[in-house]
């Protein structure tokens, strides 16, 4: 009974500590993510912006 509980103690630390990682690893995954796709979209808008101030120039005569 004891050997078992030990075994199973150490599984489940086991399992937490991979548990832990594996969060923290989709975290950063995740925040990579966003950065690139706030890239993307500032570089867009960049892209865009003389046709906004044209329109708002022309919507204010």
């Amino acid at each position: 009974m004891k050997i078992q509980l030990k075994w199973l103690l150490l599984e489940l630390f086991i399992t937490s500590v991979l548990a832990i990682f594996h969060s923290a690893g989709l975290h950063r995954v995740m925040v990579l993510l966003n950065e690139k796709i706030a890239k993307k979209d500032l570089e867009h808008l960049e892209g865009t912006r003389g046709k906004f101030e044209t329109k708002n120039n022309l919507q204010r005569r």
